[in-house]
């Protein structure tokens, strides 16, 4: 331990995210917690205590570290977050912000049913918004986050419309995407969240 601190220090802040992302703590338990071994291992500096007690306080402070680190980047939402809007239930919104990636457009297959093909989506085209603003009764107000957005479009001669860093205006349904419901089932709810920017709402 004392010839690899850093490997060391590494490992409990890894112990901390696997923790935290197993057993959800709450926030303000473990940035209480995090504050307390903060100043425990002050405390130990100052008053030139042994190197090991030294060590445990830093790896102790590397692991609560590591789970607020996660709580925050996966979990939290501050006021004023799309999460605080919607559901799992689809709501109509019009939202305005700015495109974060390039966007990726896809063309669809036909569908097996004649009648459906003469009337279905030809391509879609998706990008993360990076929302800024949504409209309400009694006009527009600040919202934040971040949405994933798809475009079903009806005519496979349209070019795409959208470009990087372009603000735009989207009317659509708006979700969170569905959590795992059984063992072992694909948590899309929870990959979307692990992405960078981290997604928290679909617009269909």
């Amino acid at each position: 331990m004392e010839h690899r601190p850093l490997l060391f220090i590494v490992l409990a802040f890894s112990a901390g995210i696997f923790l935290d992302s197993s057993v959800r703590a709450p926030i303000l338990l473990l940035l209480g917690l995090t504050l307390g071994a903060l100043v425990c291992s002050w405390a130990t500096l100052f008053f030139r205590s042994s190197g090991f007690s030294y060590m445990v306080c830093c790896l102790v402070l590397a692991f609560l570290v590591g789970g607020a680190y996660h709580h925050v980047r996966f979990y939290y939402c501050p006021k004023g977050h799309i999460v605080h809007l919607v559901g799992e239930e689809k709501r109509l919104m019009r939202l305005r912000g700015v495109v974060m990636d390039m966007p990726a457009t896809m063309e669809l297959p036909p569908s097996p049913l004649p009648w459906m093909d003469a009337v279905g989506a030809k391509r879609r085209t998706r990008f993360l918004l990076k929302v800024e603003e949504a409209e309400g009764i009694r006009g527009w107000y600040k919202v934040g986050g971040v949405v994933l957005v798809n475009i079903y479009d009806l005519y496979e001669d349209r070019h795409n419309r959208f470009r990087y860093g372009q603000v735009v205006e989207v009317l659509g349904e708006v979700s969170v995407p569905r959590g795992q419901r059984n063992p072992g089932e694909f948590d899309y709810r929870r990959y979307l969240q692990r992405q960078w920017p981290s997604v928290r709402a679909v617009m269909n």
